[in-house]
């Protein structure tokens, strides 16, 4: 483990303490790759400066003078030194200089207490104004850190806190604990990894010139990828989210894709990219949008996905060391550019498409040639979803329905197709089709799944 680490990781260690006190020395060592006497510096570092400030903070105030009547009698006659300007001040009947004195510096000591005491208006208004930027900053990244929120706002960290309570909005770790869901819902790639190349066995491989594949809610990891080369005369790739489908589009164009490698090539792993990239990706696209606007899109959505920490979309990868100290999240982020090609190439004789899936149905599955494959999305409930349903069952192709989650409206719907339940890392999968798969598909799909034949 390096003993040295830069500004970057000290201050990512220092908001970890800060906003977590209890995080052992250890953990934090192996998650940002030093070693434990490094955090327990920087721990005892922030232990120091929380004290220097409780000292100054409880330093005692200076007692005020004695009252007039404690001071001891002092002669009638006292010699007071003239002062250098010509006006000279009479003391009033009765007082004594000493006493004028006294109850002069008295009174501007009372004047200064009050004047601290009392802010000026001024500065009610700038503590306003601070606080309604960092109540703007934590509602657009709640997952921010506090520590980060008030160092860049120049507040304390208590105020930070303050405001995310007044807001409404999830403590720093409630925010972490509960990342967002990935684009419109998708399931992360690990989830559906070993479950995808299972699902395209099932896809019949037609040699008819007519054929064509269709699959819905393609996702993150859609199935037209893992076909080994079916030359389709058609394939149709649909997903309703629209920085989805500009993915696809650019992908699968030969002149768009040239340009979306050459800006991807240019651009590092670097959180500055992520976070303009993150904006951007909340900007309305429509699906008439211009080349250039859909290479941007795609190019911000590819960012977003492949620089963001795992199952939390919405936070940065944290670099990560791997063998011979080289950093291993910049060597992922480079593999992930340079498989471009790769995708490219599977998507290359597709049509990137987007819109209601009913639609999509009636303009491009009709026939018993075409095979249409469906993610039933857990996005859509109720009357939506039901009639997504309706649309599957009533279609004459051969048609794939596929589900991470039971489904009990999907059981009643296709009672009478073949039904399989297919055993994958993350639990269980059922499929249902509208056709006899062939033994040798089944086999493919999963040698222990639990099959089922029609019923009626």
């Amino acid at each position: 483990m390096p003993k040295t680490i830069d500004r970057k990781t000290s201050a990512a260690i220092e908001a970890d303490l800060i906003g977590d006190p209890k995080l052992s020395d250890l953990g934090l060592a192996k998650r940002y790759g030093c070693c434990a006497p490094t955090v327990k510096r920087i721990r005892q570092r922030l232990n120091l400066m929380r004290a220097r400030r409780a000292k100054v903070t409880a330093a005692p105030v200076e007692a005020a003078p004695p009252a007039a009547a404690d001071v001891e009698p002092v002669p009638a006659v006292v010699e007071v030194p003239s002062p250098p300007t010509s006006a000279v001040e009479v003391p009033a009947a009765g007082v004594s200089p000493v006493e004028q004195a006294q109850g002069t510096t008295a009174a501007q000591q009372a004047e200064d207490v009050g004047s601290q005491a009392e802010p000026t208006p001024d500065h009610v208004v700038e503590a306003d104004h601070v606080r309604e930027a960092i109540a703007a900053t934590l509602m657009a990244a709640p997952t921010l850190s506090d520590a980060a929120v008030a160092k860049t706002h120049g507040a304390s960290v208590d105020t930070v806190r303050e405001v995310r309570a007044a807001a409404g909005l999830p403590t720093f770790r409630e925010a972490q604990a509960a990342p967002p869901p990935t684009p419109a819902g998708k399931t992360t790639p690990q989830d559906s990894r070993l479950l995808t190349p299972r699902l395209a066995a099932l896809v019949p491989r037609t040699s008819t010139t007519s054929g064509a594949y269709v699959e819905l809610f393609a996702g993150l990891q859609p199935v037209v990828c893992h076909l080994n080369g079916w030359q389709a005369p058609q394939k149709i790739v649909h997903d309703d989210c629209l920085a989805l489908w500009a993915f696809y589009r650019v992908c699968s164009d030969p002149d768009l894709f040239g340009e979306f490698q050459r800006r991807l090539q240019g651009l590092a792993l670097h959180q500055q990219f992520f976070d303009d990239a993150l904006a951007r990706a909340q900007e309305p696209l429509s699906p008439q949008a211009r080349d250039g606007a859909v290479i941007a899109r795609a190019v911000d959505f590819f960012v977003a996905t492949n620089q963001s920490d795992g199952r939390r979309r919405r936070v940065f990868l944290t670099p990560r060391r791997g063998k011979r100290g080289k950093c291993a999240s910049t060597r992922d982020w480079a593999a992930a550019v340079e498989g471009l090609p790769k995708l490219h190439a599977s998507l290359s004789a597709c049509i990137a498409v987007t819109g209601a899936p009913g639609d999509v149905l009636d303009d491009h599955a009709d026939g018993e040639d075409v095979t249409v494959f469906c993610r039933l999305p857990l996005w859509f409930t109720g009357e939506r979803r039901q009639e997504l349903l309706d649309d599957l069952e009533a279609s004459d192709a051969r048609v794939i329905v596929a589900s991470a989650e039971p489904a009990r409206d999907a059981e009643d719907t296709f009672r009478g197709w073949s039904r399989l339940t297919i055993r994958h890392r993350s639990g269980l999968a059922t499929v249902w089709l509208s056709f006899q798969p062939s033994h040798e598909a089944l086999t493919l799909a999963s040698p222990d799944s639990t099959r089922h034949g029609r019923r009626a």
